[in-house]
């Protein structure tokens, strides 16, 4: 059910400059911050048996720990997969930001079109950014926009998984490079055929609550932020006018004595005239209201706050469901190669549960938490770093693609078709008698 009719937009679909911005801002702040984004990768794929990679110890100095981390890996490990990851970060942030955007979108026109049914006015600004659809529908739009975007980029998450966590296969480290992109493909295609690429949807799934909390989370921040700023300027609003008031009497009193003074000494005193005409115009600059406050739609945070914003948001969401990111990156990363036994013994199929039992039972309740602190330092930077680009970009992108495209010169008008006209038949006169 759609609300009243808009009026016609003359720039860009808001949801393509959502998409366009999230995918550079999602882009770049993942080349800052990919190194620890494969260093928790590799900690979650750690078993802590056998020659699985080994986890950074966590009683030693951290300088230290990275060190002993760079002496196993080598440099260029921290960056394997960076290809298939920067196509998976900046195709899934798109998506995401143009599902959630357009969903939203309706959402704020239902929610608009029930309030007209219902006679209630709506207090916040038409189309703005800052619609708020309340917390449950929040939830909801963002699950549905998560929901459709893992299962557009499962498979280069899938890809850039495996990857990555090559270095912590057994016997890894004496083989050399690990492999592209295009063997790893073929490799995920030949072992578990096209469901292969969606290893691991079912623990994805249950993580959409994870971005669901994470912007959730993020827009409440931001709002509170915009409140707090509006109600800042209104105070400072009202203290300029009080100040303009409190003005405005004292020019006032100061005028009447000075016009008080002139009409006494002489009615013809010019200098008394001017002074009481300047003292006018001190108190009609007096009396100037003061630009009214804006609201808090209309606030612009600074970038800092949009970063704290965001890496507070990624911190709660992170923190409460780590353990499915174990459990889902050795889902990706599993392989029947690797999982065949020494002896050549067939390799059991891997499932989401065999996981979850396996990793309790080797490693206890912390293996559930293995690199949870290089994830929240990795993801809340880049959390943080994406939603502050974003932010930044969303009105460079809109310009852009506000600009006019250059129309095409017309085509010449087509030439008239020239109809060819029979010739007519030559009559020849007839021969004279002789």
């Amino acid at each position: 059910m759609s609300g009243p009719a808009a009026p016609p937009s003359s720039g860009p679909s808001k949801a393509v400059v959502e998409a366009l911005s999230g995918s550079v801002g999602s882009v770049l702040a993942l080349l800052a911050t990919y190194p620890l984004k494969t260093i928790y990768t590799l900690q979650a794929l750690s078993t802590g048996s056998g020659d699985g990679a080994p986890s950074v110890p966590t009683d030693e100095n951290k300088a230290l720990a990275v060190l002993r981390f760079l002496q196993t890996y080598k440099l260029s490990t921290l960056y394997a997969g960076m290809g298939p990851n920067i196509v998976e970060s900046g195709l899934s942030s798109g998506v995401y930001f143009f599902f959630y955007s357009a969903l939203k979108e309706r959402a704020v026109a239902w929610q608009r079109a029930r309030a007209a049914r219902a006679g209630v006015i709506s207090s916040g600004p038409g189309g703005g950014r800052g619609d708020n659809i309340g917390v449950v529908a929040s939830l909801l739009v963002a699950t549905a926009a998560g929901a459709l975007n893992q299962l557009i980029t499962m498979p280069a998450s899938v890809v850039a998984t495996r990857i990555q966590g090559y270095q912590s296969l057994p016997g890894a480290k004496a083989g050399g490079r690990p492999p592209s992109t295009w063997e790893t493909i073929t490799a995920v295609f030949r072992e578990d055929g096209l469901g292969g690429f969606w290893k691991g949807l079912l623990p994805s799934m249950i993580l959409l609550a994870n971005p669901a909390v994470q912007y959730m989370l993020f827009e409440k921040i931001m709002n509170a932020l915009k409140a707090w700023k509006a109600r800042r300027l209104a105070a400072e609003a009202r203290a300029a006018a009080a100040a303009a008031k409190e003005a405005e009497l004292a020019a006032e009193e100061h005028r009447e004595t000075r016009a008080a003074l002139a009409r006494r000494r002489s009615a013809d005193s010019d200098d008394a005239l001017d002074g009481a005409a300047a003292d006018a115009a001190a108190a009609d600059a007096a009396a100037a209201k003061p630009a009214a406050p804006v609201s808090a739609a209309d606030v612009k945070l600074s970038a800092t706050e949009v970063f704290l914003a965001g890496a507070l948001a990624k911190i709660g969401a992170t923190v409460v469901t780590y353990p499915l990111i174990v459990v889902k990156a050795r889902l990706q990363a599993s392989s029947k190669a690797a999982g065949s036994g020494a002896g050549g013994a067939a390799a059991r199929p891997v499932s989401t549960w065999s996981i979850v039992s396996e990793t309790a039972r080797n490693e206890g309740l912390g293996g559930f938490f293995k690199g949870l602190r290089a994830k929240i330092l990795q993801t809340a930077l880049n959390a943080a770093l994406m939603l502050m680009l974003k932010e930044q970009l969303h009105d460079v992108t809109r310009a852009a693609l506000s600009v006019p495209l250059p129309r095409l010169p017309a085509p010449p008008p087509a030439m008239p078709k020239l109809v060819a006209r029979p010739v007519p038949p030559t009559v020849k006169a007839p021969a004279a008698a002789g």
